[in-house]
């Protein structure tokens, strides 16, 4: 009976946990390159291959700029992903992310006249 019980016990938490870990794969993309231009101050889920990746460290500076539709400074759209959101990951997401489709959550901002997202959270972002 104990054994039951451990069982039931374990299927449950396996089953909750899917329910609240959010999945990129679960976002539905609204934008794309030609269109996520147009959607200043409002949050799209962006999906896109990148042109470019830089990754940023120094002592006081740490984030990933992902660059669509052309490489820096002639770049359409960037995502960023500061250091303290990118956490361990940091230094792997350039290889994770390299030539991959990815699906952005976030607001579009203005930053030197060109739209950007700014990643909140590791999870707004992922491999299509």
């Amino acid at each position: 009976m104990l054994h039951l019980r451990l069982s039931v016990f374990f299927l449950l938490l396996v089953i909750s946990s899917g329910l609240f870990a959010q999945n990129p794969d679960a976002f539905t993309c609204t934008d794309d390159i030609k269109t996520v231009v147009t959607k200043l101050d409002k949050e799209v889920v962006f999906c896109g291959t990148p042109s470019a990746i830089k990754v940023v460290s120094s002592a006081e500076y740490n984030r990933i700029l992902i660059d669509f539709g052309g490489a820096f400074p002639n770049n359409t759209f960037t995502v960023t992903i500061s250091g303290k959101v990118s956490g361990a990951e940091h230094e792997k997401l350039k290889e994770r992310f390299e030539g991959k489709e990815l699906m952005v959550k976030g607001t579009v901002q203005l930053y030197k006249e060109k739209p950007q997202i700014n990643v909140q959270h590791m999870e707004d972002i992922g491999v299509k």
